[in-house]
């Protein structure tokens, strides 16, 4: 960089923190200097500050690019007022929870912030196997799109279709190895900071903590907000999709990224540090930053997991298909439970109505039933058919509801129901009957057997899915038993509210 240059970039970054600045309140203001004294104390001083390097997971919610604002505040001040600064790590993951709509945020919150240009930031883009420069949203890859795709289906049709087992279970794993693989590439990171909001992040912790003591017996790591249950989970997820489709899905395949993180890492937890300013002042900060609201899933975290949109239509379709309701009343179900939770997180008045509207009248709720089913293909390759199927879930136990299922929507199948359960039998079945269940379903035939000899999942009943996987297939009971606990996969799979 010649001189010229980098004494232009430092007058463009002195106008952007006091346009910065200027979108904080106050409160803000002085919460800003209380993190750069502990960024700086945890750094070792300012000498050290350089060598100091701050990771921030960022999906495009309301409170990471608010914390990804103060980060970058934090950087330029130490650098105007002191010349040197830490280096900060900003990393977006490339799954099923983030769409195209939620990246475009980040995008252009790094566009604000002039973060593509500075030496001192990674602005990185993970996925299953790679990691890679944040740049315009690729197109999932084939294998992640088919392993995407028989996570949800499986797990949704061993459920009848519960929405926070369905979408939100890989999601809540995911976290896990995305941080790790965050936290340990190109030599690692000293600090993570922790956008989420307390309660929720005392949710996902609670949850980790009890699935990881279980599937070790007793045993939890000591401090919740740790590598140490990172690494926990991310073992519990291997072991998990294992059991779900009873075969090894490349999980733990030896993978480059599977490195241990250099400790200790510092978690920083600093909600506090953007939660001082009145909501209806939200938006000067928001708006600096490009975010645009997408729908009732904005002003949610990263730990939400699942997409609410597609959440509220998995309600809809439920209500439509299942309830002898219409879509609009079970999508108003959702929506009901959603507006307590907004105002928990300290969501404006004005911002619970905007985000409602979106749904509201006949040409909004079918934008959004259209949003919704293009994120389930854009993600899983599912089709709105293949979600009405797994809320049935007409497969599990030996195939009990198929009838019904054949019944209420493909009345021209029941002449066939015979076939149709000869190819779930592995007993022959027409070759119009295999396609049909494939078309239908989404999964292939030796998933569809599987499902055919396994029980539904009473999530009511607390019943466990490793008790339903050992009942089917003794030869692992020993063997899986001694890795996972019953409980322990319950959790996964139970209510987390």
């Amino acid at each position: 960089m010649s001189a010229l240059h980098s004494q232009a970039m430092t007058h463009v970054h002195a106008q952007l923190l006091q346009r910065l600045l200027g979108c904080f309140t106050p409160a803000q203001r002085a919460s800003l200097q209380m993190l750069m004294q502990r960024l700086c104390i945890e750094a070792g001083g300012l000498p050290e500050l350089e060598r100091y390097k701050v990771l921030l997971a960022c999906a495009g919610g309301k409170d990471s690019l608010q914390t990804l604002a103060f980060l970058r505040a934090a950087q330029l001040s130490f650098a105007q007022e002191h010349g040197a600064t830490f280096t900060l790590r900003v990393a977006t993951c490339r799954q099923a929870g983030i769409s195209h709509a939620a990246f475009a945020n980040v995008q252009r919150a790094c566009s604000a912030l002039f973060l593509q240009d500075d030496s001192r930031v990674e602005l990185l883009l993970l996925d299953e196997r790679r990691v890679s420069p944040l740049e315009p949203l690729p197109p999932l890859s084939e294998n992640a799109r088919l392993s995407q795709r028989m996570n949800l289906l499986v797990s949704g049709h061993l459920t009848g279709g519960d929405e926070r087992v369905t979408f939100s279970n890989g999601c809540y794993l995911a976290m896990a190895g995305f941080y790790q693989r965050a936290i340990s590439w190109a030599g690692g990171v000293d600090a993570v900071a922790v956008a989420d909001e307390p309660r929720q992040l005392r949710h996902y912790l609670a949850w980790g903590m009890r699935a990881a003591r279980q599937a070790r017996g007793g045993e939890a790591p000591r401090n919740p907000l740790s590598i140490e249950l990172l690494q926990a989970l991310e073992s519990l997820s291997d072991v998990y999709y294992q059991q779900l489709h009873g075969l090894h899905n490349g999980a733990g395949d030896g993978r480059p990224w599977r490195q241990v993180p250099r400790l200790p890492v510092e978690f920083l937890k600093l909600h506090s540090v953007i939660d001082g300013a009145n909501p209806d002042h939200w938006h000067l900060l928001m708006d600096f930053l490009g975010f645009q609201f997408i729908g009732c899933g904005s002003g949610f975290t990263e730990l939400d997991g699942a997409s609410p949109v597609l959440l509220a239509h998995m309600r809809g379709l439920r209500a439509e298909c299942l309830q002898g309701r219409n879509y609009r009343r079970g999508v108003h179900d959702y929506l009901r439970v959603l507006v307590p939770q907004m105002r928990a997180r300290g969501m404006s008045r004005t911002l619970i109505l905007r985000a409602l509207h979106a749904w509201s009248g006949d040409e909004a709720l079918g934008a959004r039933r259209a949003e919704a089913n293009e994120q389930a293909d854009a993600a899983f390759g599912v089709t709105e058919e293949q979600l009405v199927c797994l809320l049935y879930a007409p497969f599990v136990e030996h195939g009990a509801a198929l009838k019904a299922f054949v019944q209420r929507r493909y009345p021209q199948w029941l002449p066939g129901l015979a076939q149709l359960h000869g190819a779930l039998q592995g007993q022959g079945g027409t070759e119009a009957a295999q396609g049909w269940l494939r078309e239908v379903s989404g999964l292939p035939l030796v998933a569809l057997r599987r499902l055919y000899h396994l029980q539904r999942v009473d999530l009511a009943g607390r019943r466990d899915l490793i008790a339903v996987m050992h009942a089917s297939d003794p030869r692992r009971r020993q063997e899986q038993g001694a890795k996972l606990t019953g409980p322990a996969l319950r959790d996964l799979i139970a209510d987390r509210s």
